[in-house]
């Protein structure tokens, strides 16, 4: 299998961070160092590209319009790479929450992903 959305899709921590403050409703439980949480901002975000490659399996040539045009990938996959690392991280922030505080408060974050952005680009495997 390709990698290619882990390859070819780039999404900087601080784009991460934008995006985080742009579309989602938590500004006030964003840790105030988030900036400094480079690498687990990290992490979740290749780890959202590789669930990105292992659900679409597809291989560089679906997306080129042509053989030698650039690989783009295309918007609504990653939005969805965003969404899926936004969990992923505050699902970490929410468990480190109910380490560091009595009471268990946690973050409100929705924890299903849209799967169907995906779907659409999805390789059918017919055997």
């Amino acid at each position: 299998m390709d990698h290619v959305v882990y390859n070819n899709l780039i999404i900087e921590p601080e784009q991460f961070i934008s995006w985080i403050r742009a579309n989602i409703d938590i500004e006030n439980s964003l840790p105030e160092d988030i900036e400094h949480d480079l690498e687990d901002i990290n992490r979740v975000i290749a780890s959202a590209k590789r669930e990105a490659d292992l659900i679409l399996q597809r291989d560089e040539d679906y997306f080129r319009d042509e053989e030698t045009d650039p690989i783009i990938i295309p918007e609504d996959i990653k939005q969805w790479v965003f969404e899926k690392a936004a969990r992923d991280y505050f699902m970490r922030l929410n468990s480190l929450i109910q380490q560091s505080i009595s009471g268990g408060e946690t973050l409100q974050v929705q924890t299903q992903v849209d799967w169907s952005k995906l779907y659409k680009h999805r390789k059918l495997i017919v055997g």
